[in-house]
């Protein structure tokens, strides 16, 4: 499944939510989980779509923070 913008958005909001919940990214699984990925491999594909946009920096699964 190739991510939509809508769903971008959906795993921008979760990684946000989480990291000022947490201090440590989620899991690939999780996004996955909480957007309704059936595969981890699609989160990571949204991940690398945000980190490219400039909206998340560091690694899927990693270092991943919101911003720059």
């Amino acid at each position: 499944m190739t991510p939509s913008r809508e769903h971008f958005e959906e795993v921008y909001a979760f990684v946000e939510q989480y990291l000022s919940e947490h201090d440590y990214p989620p899991t690939l699984r999780q996004i996955a989980e909480a957007v309704g990925y059936a595969s981890p491999s699609s989160a990571h594909n949204a991940v690398w779509a945000l980190i490219a946009e400039g909206r998340l920096t560091g690694s899927p699964g990693r270092t991943l923070r919101v911003g720059a």
